[in-house]
């Protein structure tokens, strides 16, 4: 692949472009544990309660903290200010570049990249050792996120798991 332009784009981040970040960032055991908890452990809990030899407490505190979890996680979005959560893209074939309204600046070299992940909604790049970036398809133009999949493709090779999921 030869030099390009860089690929830039802008967005206003919504809550649910935060909540795919921390969604797709979160490692695949820790997606499956976030099923498998509530689909066992609170029919498991609830026949404890009706043989009567449990209390409350447990099934109680297992329920308010899966009620409880999507809110902290937005917490971090509503603290944003509008500033905050317009963000603006640029990457190219050194770096992934966002910026916020306030200048506040995060370079990633690709470098640190591991892997990817196409969704639907967007791209995450999964960085080294831990993290990843969360790039919103919606801040891109059509030929962008054409141009962004390739440059994805070349840099991380068959560790780009592209095609929306």
């Amino acid at each position: 692949m030869n030099e390009i332009a860089p690929i830039r784009g802008s967005a206003a981040i919504a809550a649910a472009d935060h909540l795919n970040a921390i969604y797709w960032s979160t490692p695949r055991t820790g997606r499956i544990c976030w099923i498998l908890i509530p689909v066992f452990g609170l029919p498991t809990l609830a026949l404890e309660f009706y043989d009567g030899d449990s209390d409350l407490t447990a099934l109680i505190a297992l329920l308010v903290a899966f009620a409880f979890l999507p809110i902290i996680f937005l917490l971090g979005h509503w603290r944003l200010s509008e500033a905050q959560k317009r963000i603006s893209y640029e990457v190219d074939r050194e770096n992934i570049v966002l910026r916020d309204a306030e200048g506040t600046s995060v370079v990633v070299p690709w470098t640190l990249a591991r892997r990817a992940i196409e969704t639907k909604s967007g791209f995450m790049v999964r960085l080294r050792p831990t993290g990843g970036r969360w790039l919103p398809k919606r801040a891109f133009s059509p030929e962008a996120v054409a141009d962004l999949r390739r440059l994805i493709k070349d840099k991380l090779g068959p560790a780009a798991k592209l095609g929306a999921t």
